[in-house]
């Protein structure tokens, strides 16, 4: 009895039902009146508003089954005597399950159209809001292109002319209502921002381009590249992937726009499989015609590995983002796979392409950490000879290691891969088209979502995916990885265009040293506005705060 009180007492918490409440020094479980009928209904709405507003699965199964039950009743009880019961469906599911009649009355429909139940469509407040236009690839090496011919002519470029440019396209559709319009040059802003655009000097005009960190990786990674395919060296890219259970290709599909009675498409993703494997390109230093299989671009099977996400890294929970599956640990063993496969294959002196994610970069575990105390940094300095002072702050110290790790101290996996004669290479960010593995991943996902219909199991879509990298072909590899290099030689090219009209715009005498120096201080004078303007907005939100006025984020 003691503990049933304890439970009661814990059960009135926030989250715990109004009508599970002690009364009269009992557990209260008899009948509800109106009031605290009422009381539970608000209760039901808001803990329902708190969580997702998208409808899963078992969520519209239940609401399917509640109907079915009440249709059975009805046919039960049509053969008793006595006047017949008439029977509102749709208004009976809404009073059990404390769901809107449009919801009741659709998961219903659209059981009966199809025999089968899916979730939320994506449009509309019970699902994900779609963006104003489709963010492909295809559309940001679009956009790249279309701002380097603007560049090499001196045109100044603002979110505004990518807005007519999107217009012009059909991208988006052409605005006349002002608010409509601000609302989409607002998304291409994000849009923008998104890709690591800024607005910067490029011969006196203000225009928008890349960041200066990414357009330098993004420039060493290809003068590099060229280089490596200059000395006839092979290349391994390497990358992870993942699919979902319900991942489905049917963009060709034939269908009917007159017929109404067609699926919604399905938008529950379900579990996941994770894999990460590696290709290799061709051997430059045989000629093609005497190459034989071993000589030819192809993937790497004996770094082929597959696994479920959330159930392999020591019980992990799945994660948003599939990266979350990978660790240090498991890359660092993979990578020894693949070390060890280049030598059983004879392949030595290869350039080993991979992106940019943490666990690839994680340091020796004996490496100084920002997190330790002063006296383990004074003896970390003192063990690599580095000046310590008596006077020194732990911030200095840290300054001092970071610097000398940043110099010195390599990747576990780099330093494994020069060990066995290999370079690491970094694909620069936002140019994932210059990794063909993610081509491959492109061709091998389109092979299974093909195959797709809505009675596809879990197994089957592993199943599935061992064939497509089963039959994955020199071949296509060999196209995935020309593709990317077409895109390289572009890219190349551009860069030593822009180079040229940089030497034109300084013998014009376009860039002034002070000129730069005054473009420099007007940067640090908006910067110091934008500052005073974040301080503001910093204050507002915190009045907002004190005061309880702040939305849940959707």
């Amino acid at each position: 009895m003691a503990q049933r009180r304890s439970a009661t007492a814990a059960g009135s918490t926030d989250g715990t039902p109004p009508c599970v409440k002690k009364k009269e020094g009992r557990l209260y479980t008899g009948s509800l009146d109106n009031e605290e009928y009422d009381a539970f209904k608000k209760w039901l709405k808001k803990q329902r508003k708190e969580n997702s507003r998208t409808l899963t699965v078992d969520a519209k199964l239940d609401i399917v089954a509640v109907q079915a039950y009440f249709r059975h009743e009805k046919f039960v009880n049509a053969n008793k005597s006595g006047r017949p019961k008439q029977y509102r469906f749709t208004a009976l599911a809404k009073n059990v399950l404390q769901r809107s009649t449009d919801v009741c009355q659709q998961a219903w429909k659209d059981y009966e159209r199809a025999q089968a139940v899916s979730v939320a469509d994506n449009d509309g407040p019970r699902g994900t809001k779609t963006t104003k236009f489709k963010r492909t690839e295809a559309l940001r090496v679009k956009l790249q292109n279309w701002l380097y011919e603007r560049t090499v002519k001196g045109n100044r470029t603002v979110a505004k002319d990518v807005l007519g440019f999107f217009c012009s396209s059909g991208v988006l559709p052409m605005y006349s209502d002002p608010t409509s319009k601000a609302n989409a040059l607002r998304a291409v802003q994000r849009y923008l921002e998104s890709l690591g655009y800024e607005r910067g000097q490029r011969g006196g005009c203000t225009t928008y381009m890349e960041k200066e960190e990414v357009l330098i990786k993004r420039d060493a990674y290809i003068t590099q590249m060229i280089k490596a395919r200059q000395q006839r060296r092979r290349i391994v890219y390497l990358d992870e992937s993942y699919i979902h259970h319900h991942y489905r290709r049917h963009d060709e599909s034939l269908y009917d726009p007159g017929d109404n009675r067609l699926l919604p498409k399905q938008k529950h993703k379900g579990r996941r499989f994770c894999f990460i494997a590696a290709i290799i390109s061709s051997d430059p230093a045989v000629p093609e015609a005497e190459r034989s299989e071993e000589h030819r671009a192809q993937l790497l099977p004996e770094t082929l590995d597959i696994f479920e996400g959330g159930k392999k890294q020591s019980g992990k929970a799945q994660t948003k983002d599939y990266h979350g599956m990978f660790d240090s640990a498991y890359f660092e063993r993979w990578m020894q796979t693949l070390l060890a496969t280049l030598d059983a294959r004879g392949i030595k002196n290869t350039i080993i392409v991979m992106d940019n994610a943490k666990y690839h970069k994680s340091l020796p575990a004996d490496t100084p950490k920002q997190s330790w105390k002063k006296a383990a940094m004074v003896e970390a300095c003192t063990a690599r000879g580095l000046p310590v002072s008596d006077t020194d702050t732990r911030a200095l110290l840290w300054a001092r290691l970071r610097d000398h790790i940043a110099q010195t101290v390599k990747p576990v996996v780099v330093q494994m891969a020069e060990d066995a004669g290999h370079e690491v290479l970094w694909t620069p960010p936002h140019y994932s088209d210059l990794q063909p593995i993610e081509i491959v991943w492109a061709n091998v996902k389109g092979d299974v979502g093909r195959q797709y219909n809505y009675d596809t199991t879990f197994k089957d879509v592993r199943q599935r995916l061992d064939e497509a990298f089963a039959t994955l072909t020199p071949k296509t590899v060999e196209g995935c990885i020309a593709k990317a290099n077409a895109r390289l030689d572009e890219l190349y090219r551009q860069i030593t265009s822009l180079d040229e009209v940089d030497e034109e715009a300084i013998d014009d005498g376009v860039f002034d040293d002070e000129q730069c120096d005054d473009d420099d201080e007007n940067m640090e004078e908006v910067d110091v506005v934008n500052e005073d303007k974040d301080k503001d907005s910093d204050e507002d939100s915190d009045e907002d705060d004190d005061e309880g006025e702040h939305e849940d984020e959707d």
